[in-house]
């Protein structure tokens, strides 16, 4: 557990860190970065002209805009219950914390299935994306975006599975202590780089979401 409490609070610096320099080094300073980060969460989460979006025939927009919230919403509650013990207390989720955590897990697994169904045709990888991949750092800033994103979403999708496995796995008298030892490590690093990979596309499309094109995929 130690040694998970060290990688995972590094980890997370990292990322932090990262994220921080980025918007600093973007915005020109710190009080410009958080203004841009906070108008980009609002401009995120809100779900645009539901009436008129419901009026004019495009239902499915609604729905994915629901879908997002409640996978995302569920994930940070999942990330919120399953690390803050792990780095504050050196210990596994317990009490309240671990009945929040397996009773949102559910709802997240079903909101991630329900997004891989209402994205999997939009998100999948074409010939600009290919183009973006053999050119680097030289393809166009909206192409790497929107490729990162896709990327980012089958990324999520793929982590997800030994993060599930892990736990339904663990159900089955099928392993012995170590067995059931390592599912609970395995369990820990999936959902640790499941988390990385998450708040790196949830950064993507807060920042994103202020750009003037309103749709980071090609529908």
């Amino acid at each position: 557990m130690t040694i998970f409490r060290i990688i995972s609070g590094t980890a997370l610096l990292i990322f932090i860190g990262a994220v921080a320099f980025d918007l600093k080094r973007r915005r020109g300073s710190w009080n410009a970065a958080m203004e841009y980060l906070r108008g980009g969460i609002k401009s995120a989460a809100r779900i645009r002209q539901e009436r008129r979006l419901v009026k004019s025939g495009h239902t499915i927009t609604v729905v994915r805009t629901i879908v997002y919230l409640i996978a995302v919403l569920s994930f940070l509650l999942l990330a919120l219950t399953g690390f803050a013990p792990i780095l504050f207390a050196g210990n596994h989720p317990t009490g309240i914390l671990l009945l929040i955590h397996v009773t949102v897990a559910p709802v997240f697994a079903l909101a991630l299935a329900a997004a891989s169904l209402l994205w999997a045709h939009s998100l999948r990888f074409d010939n600009e994306d290919w183009r973006v991949v053999r050119n680097g750092h030289r393809g166009l800033r909206e192409e790497s975006i929107r490729f990162a994103l896709k990327a980012g979403f089958w990324l999520i999708l793929l982590l997800s599975l030994p993060l599930m496995l892990t736990v339904i796995l663990g159900l089955f008298p099928l392993f012995g202590t170590e067995g059931e030892t390592f599912l609970i490590q395995l369990h820990g690093y999936s959902a640790l780089f499941l988390m990385l990979v998450a708040l790196f596309h949830l950064y993507l499309t807060i920042t994103y979401a202020q750009q003037p094109s309103d749709q980071f995929v090609k529908e």
